[in-house]
């Protein structure tokens, strides 16, 4: 048989979660030093540790266009001429193993910043806690 339970002990064990500091037994004071400390420590925690910083990614190669002109000589003739030519280059694809390179190396910046966010958070709750917040 399953058991239910009332919908009010449901709502705190789900988290209706508020902070409490015992050195702010008025609720409204309380509140108010909370954003205080609040935004101290966000502060502390973005100075403490550092966002790595994330290059752009490289942008595919362009094609480009060369234009050249130049003075030809007829030995027969003994006559002189010039021509004009445009051709346009189109650069290969990168390889597969620059697409592998790329996709790790982005790979690795997810991942620093992932922990340099976990890293802020630990610093966070440190905060917090020194400053007398549970919650």
């Amino acid at each position: 048989m399953i058991r239910t339970l009332p919908l009010s002990l449901l709502l705190v064990v789900c988290g209706c979660a508020s902070h409490y500091n015992a050195r702010y037994p008025d609720a409204l004071v309380a509140k108010r030093q909370y954003s205080v400390d609040d935004g101290y420590c966000v502060a502390a925690s973005n100075h403490a540790v550092a966002m790595p910083v994330i290059p752009n990614a490289p942008t595919a190669p362009q094609a480009y266009t060369v234009s050249t002109t130049g003075t030809t000589y007829n030995q027969s003739t003994g006559a002189y001429g010039t021509y004009n030519s445009q051709s346009t280059v189109s650069p290969q694809a990168a390889s597969p193993a620059a697409a592998f390179a790329s996709g790790f190396a982005s790979g690795e910046n997810i991942g620093s910043t992932l922990r340099a966010n976990m890293d802020r958070k630990k610093v966070y709750k440190s905060c917090m806690a020194i400053l007398g917040w549970s919650g």
